[in-house]
C-alpha cells in the first residue's frame, strides 16, 4: 500500500506541474519538460478505471461517504472559527500565525473538491471570507521586511498570507450562488487592491471561467460584469488593480450579451482604456482584449467600433513605440485585417510610423536583446500585413514601397541575418503584381557573402529534398552557383557552398548535370566548365566542414567513380587526384563522428544529473502526508530519474567536427534512418571497380602511396563495422511494434526546420504571369517568384 500511495502522489504532482506544455522564453534555453501527449492520452483513458479500482484510502471520498466527516466538521468549523477570530487573529506571534495557516488549510482541504451546503452555508462562508479579508488586510511585522525576499515565503507570517489569498475559492464553491461568491470575492478585493493585487489575477481566472462556462450562471455573469467590473475600471482608488481589469473582462469575451446596452457599455469601457486612459499599463493591457472581446468574439461590436478606428490605431502605434511590446504588434495586424476600408486611408501614415519605431528598436538595441528582436520581427510582420491588405491599391503600394525599401535597406546594410526571412516576405509582397525600378536595384544589389552562403544552402536543400521534382530548375540553379564563382570570392565558405550546389545536382541527377555542364556557356570562362569545376572541387577537399558537407562530397565523388560508359574525358584526366581527395574527406569525417559522439555522451550525462533534480521537485509537495513506509520509499525513489537535456548551439572544435549554422538545414542525407552510408558505399564501389573496370581502377590507384593504401584499408574495415552495426540495429527495430516517440525538444526542432523549408515546396507555389517590358538576362529561368526572391540575395 505505501508504494501505491507514493505512486498516486507522484502521478498527481506530475500532472499538476507538467501537464501543460510551456513555451521557451529564450530561444537558447532548453524546451521545458512536460508530459508527452501520448502519456496524457494514456492517463485520460485509464484514470476513471484506476479510481474505481483504487482502495478507499487512496481515492477521494464520494459525497455519500462523507457523512461522518461532514458531521465532524459541522461541530469543528464553529470551534475553529471562534478560535481563529477571537484568539489567534489578535495574536501576532509566530506560533499564532502557524496555527492560523493550519486552520486555513483545514478549511481548504474540507471544501476544495466538494462544498457541503448543509455545513458551509452562505452565512458560514461569509464568516470565513471575513477572516480572509482581515488576514490579507493586516500588515506583516516590519522585521520580516529585513529578510531576503527569496527567504520570506518560509516565514510563518507569509505562509499564513499565502493560504489566505483566496485559494479557498475552488471550483466546488460554484455550488453556491455564482453572483453571491463574486460579491464576497470582490468585497475582499476592494480592501486589499492597494497592497496585494499581485496575487489576485491568478485566482479570479478559475472562478470567473468556471462560472461563465456553466449555463445556469451566464446570466449572473453578465450582471456581475456590469455591476462590479465595469464601474471599477476607472476607479482612482483602485489604481494598482486597474491594469488587470481589462484582463478580467477578457474572460467574458465569449459571453452572449442579452442586453445591447451592456455590450455597448463593455465596448466603451475597453475602448476608453485603449484610447484615453492616462495610465500606460492600463492602455497596454487593454489592447489585446479589445481585439478579442470586440473583434473576435462580439460581431456586433465591430460596427460600433468602426468610427473610432483611427484614434484607436494611432494610440496603439504610440503604445507600441513607447513600450516595444511585441504582443501589441499582433493586435495591430488583427485590426488591419478586420477594418480594411477604415485602415486604407491610414496605411501610409501607419507604415511610416512603424518604420520609425523599427529604427528606434534597432538603435536602442545595444546588447542584442532577444526581446527587442522579437518586437522588431512583429513590426516587420505588421508591415507585411498592411502590404498584403493593400495589394489591390496600386497607388498606395507605390507610396508604401519607398518606406518599406528604407527598412529593407537598413537590414541588408547592417547584415541583420535574423530578419532576412521577413525581408524576403516584404520583397515578395512588393513585387507580387509588378516590379518597379527601385525594386530591381534591391534584387540585383550586393548583399554580402553571408547572405549568399545561405541562399546557396537553400538551393542545395531544394536539390536534395526535391530530387526528381525540380529537374527543370536544376540547370538554372547550377548556372547561378557557377556564375558566382567567376566573380571574386572572399571566403572559403561561399566557395564550397557554391560547389555543393553542383555536387548536390551530381549526386541526385548525375547524367542531367553532365549534360547541363556540357551545354553551359558562362561569359569570360574559357575551356571546359566541367574540368574547372572538378579541379576546384578536388583542390578544396579540405575546406568542406561538418558531417553533412563531407558526406555529400564523398557521395558525389562516389557517383563519379561509378561512371563507366558515359565517363567524360575531363574525369579521366583527373583520376589520380580523386582517391587522395576522398581520403582527406574521410579523415575529416572520422574526427567529426568522434566529436559528435562525445557531445551526445556529454548531453546524456547532463540529462541524468538533471533527472534527479526534476523528480525530487515533483515529489517535494508539502500538501501530502503518508505513512512512514511510504515516506521511506519516496526518499529512495527520489535518488534517480530524469529531465530534458541542455540544448546548446556551440560550434565544434577544430578537431574536424566544425559545425556551422547551415548544419541545421535538414535533408534526406541527415535523417538518422538514411539508408545511405558513405563508408559502405565507397567500399562497395571501389571493390566492384577492380573486377568490373580494371583499367579505370588502375588509373585511380596507380599513384597511391603505401600510407594512402593503408588508409583505404582502414576505411574498408570501418565500413564493415558500420554495416554490421546497422544490421544489428535493424534487427532490434524489427521487434518494436511501435516506433520510438520523439521528445518535446525534437518535435520543436523538427517544426522549426519544417517551417524554414515550407516555402521550398516548389510544385505547390503559383507561377507569376510576367508582363514586364524588359526582362533581365538571368531572369528567364526564374520559374517561381518566391524562389527567385530567395535567390536574389545570391546576386542575380
Amino acid at each position: 500500500m505505501p508504494v501505491r500511495q507514493a505512486g498516486v502522489i507522484y502521478l498527481k504532482n506530475m500532472v499538476t506541474q507538467f501537464w501543460s506544455e510551456k513555451e521557451v522564453e529564450n530561444l537558447a534555453d532548453p524546451v521545458p519538460f512536460s508530459i508527452h501527449e501520448q502519456d496524457r492520452q494514456t492517463i485520460r483513458e485509464h484514470i476513471i478505471e484506476a479510481i474505481i479500482h483504487a482502495p478507499d484510502v487512496i481515492r477521494y471520498k464520494r459525497c455519500e461517504e462523507r457523512s461522518i466527516m461532514d458531521q465532524t466538521m459541522k461541530l469543528m468549523l464553529p470551534l475553529l472559527y471562534q478560535r481563529m477570530q477571537f484568539q489567534l487573529l489578535p495574536d501576532p506571534s509566530e506560533l499564532s500565525n502557524l496555527l492560523q495557516k493550519q486552520i486555513l488549510k483545514i478549511f481548504y482541504a474540507f471544501t476544495q473538491n466538494y462544498l457541503p451546503q448543509d455545513v458551509v452555508t452562505k452565512e458560514v462562508f461569509t464568516q470565513w471570507m471575513e477572516i480572509i479579508r482581515q488576514i490579507v488586510e493586516h500588515d506583516v511585522p516590519l522585521e520580516t521586511n529585513q529578510i531576503d525576499e527569496e527567504e520570506r515565503p518560509e516565514l510563518a507570517w507569509w505562509k499564513r498570507l499565502a493560504c489566505a489569498y483566496l485559494e479557498n475559492l475552488s471550483e466546488s464553491h460554484m455550488q453556491l450562488s455564482f453572483l453571491f461568491i463574486l460579491e464576497r470575492f470582490l468585497s475582499v478585493i476592494h480592501t486589499i487592491c492597494a497592497t496585494s493585487c499581485f496575487f489576485i489575477t491568478g485566482h479570479i481566472e478559475p472562478l470567473v471561467t468556471a462560472g461563465i462556462q456553466r449555463k445556469i450562471y451566464k446570466d449572473q455573469a453578465e450582471l456581475m460584469l456590469t455591476t462590479h467590473d465595469l464601474p471599477r475600471i476607472h476607479a482612482v482608488h483602485m489604481a494598482f488593480l486597474r491594469p488587470d481589469m481589462p484582463w478580467v473582462i477578457r474572460y467574458f469575451c465569449e459571453l452572449k450579451f442579452h442586453s445591447e446596452n451592456n455590450m455597448v457599455q463593455a465596448v466603451e469601457a475597453v475602448k476608453s482604456c485603449c484610447w484615453t486612459d492616462k495610465d500606460l499599463p492600463v492602455r497596454v493591457e487593454a489592447q489585446p482584449w479589445l481585439c478579442r472581446l470586440l473583434i473576435t468574439e462580439q460581431e456586433r461590436a465591430k460596427v460600433y467600433l468602426q468610427p473610432f478606428i483611427k484614434p484607436v490605431v494611432f494610440e496603439l502605434l504610440n503604445v507600441i513605440r513607447e513600450t516595444e511590446n511585441d504582443d501589441l504588434t499582433g493586435v495591430m495586424q488583427r485590426l488591419v485585417c478586420t477594418y480594411v476600408e477604415e485602415v486604407t486611408p491610414l496605411a501610409v501614415e501607419m507604415t511610416s510610423h512603424l518604420a520609425q519605431t523599427f529604427a528606434q528598436v534597432l538603435d536602442t538595441d545595444t546588447d542584442g536583446s532577444e526581446e527587442k528582436a522579437i518586437t522588431a520581427l512583429g513590426i516587420l510582420n505588421t508591415m507585411e500585413t498592411i502590404l498584403n491588405v493593400m495589394e489591390d491599391q496600386k497607388e498606395i503600394i507605390l507610396q508604401l514601397e519607398g518606406i518599406v525599401l528604407n527598412v529593407i535597406g537598413i537590414i541588408l546594410q547592417q547584415n541583420i541575418m535574423d530578419f532576412y526571412e521577413e525581408v524576403l516576405s516584404l520583397i515578395y509582397s512588393l513585387t507580387s503584381a509588378q516590379v518597379s525600378s527601385h525594386m530591381w536595384e534591391v534584387l540585383t544589389g550586393d548583399v554580402g557573402e553571408d547572405a549568399e552562403v545561405h541562399a546557396a544552402k537553400l538551393m542545395e536543400v531544394v536539390l536534395l529534398q526535391c530530387s526528381g521534382k525540380v529537374d527543370m530548375l536544376l540547370p538554372m540553379l547550377v548556372e547561378l552557383a557557377l556564375q558566382r564563382l567567376t566573380r571574386e570570392v572572399q571566403t572559403s565558405e561561399l566557395r564550397t557552398m557554391c560547389l555543393q550546389v553542383v555536387i548536390a545536382a551530381l549526386y541526385t541527377r548525375p547524367q542531367l548535370l553532365l549534360d547541363t555542364l556540357t551545354a553551359m556557356h558562362i561569359p569570360n570562362v574559357q575551356g571546359s566548365i566541367l574540368a574547372q569545376f572538378l579541379k576546384q572541387w578536388l583542390h578544396d577537399a579540405d575546406c568542406f566542414l561538418g558531417l553533412h558537407d563531407r558526406k555529400l562530397s564523398v557521395l558525389g565523388l562516389c557517383s563519379l567513380l561509378t561512371m563507366t560508359n558515359s565517363r567524360p574525358p575531363e574525369l579521366t584526366s583527373m583520376a589520380s587526384e580523386m582517391l587522395p581527395a576522398l581520403l582527406v574527406l574521410f579523415q575529416g569525417l572520422k574526427r567529426a563522428y568522434a566529436c559528435h559522439a562525445q557531445e551526445e555522451n556529454d548531453s546524456d550525462e547532463e540529462e541524468e544529473e538533471e533527472e534527479v533534480d526534476h523528480d525530487a521537485e515533483v515529489l517535494a509537495s508539502d500538501e501530502d502526508e503518508i505513512d512512514e513506509e511510504g515516506q521511506q520509499y519516496l526518499e529512495r525513489l527520489a535518488k534517480g530519474a530524469g529531465n530534458e537535456d541542455d540544448d546548446t548551439d556551440g560550434e565544434y572544435s577544430d578537431s574536424g567536427a566544425e559545425e556551422t549554422q547551415l548544419e541545421s538545414f535538414q535533408t534526406p542525407l541527415d535523417d538518422e534512418r538514411c539508408p545511405v552510408d558513405e563508408y559502405v558505399a565507397f567500399k562497395e564501389i571501389l571493390s566492384n571497380l577492380q573486377a568490373a573496370d580494371s583499367a579505370w581502377y588502375a588509373a585511380l590507384t596507380a599513384q597511391l602511396t603505401p600510407q594512402q593504401q593503408r588508409e583505404i584499408e582502414d576505411i574498408f574495415k570501418l565500413a564493415d563495422q558500420r554495416k554490421a552495426a546497422s544490421g544489428r540495429e535493424n534487427d532490434q527495430k524489427a521487434f518494436v511494434f511501435q516506433s520510438p516517440k520523439r521528445s518535446n525538444r525534437e518535435v520543436a526542432i523538427s517544426s522549426q526546420v519544417a517551417k524554414s523549408l515550407r516555402p521550398l515546396t516548389l510544385e505547390q507555389l503559383p507561377m507569376p504571369n510576367w508582363t514586364l517590358p524588359e526582362v533581365r538576362p538571368s531572369f528567364h529561368a526564374m520559374v517561381d517568384w518566391r524562389q527567385h526572391c530567395k535567390n536574389a540575395l545570391f546576386s542575380l
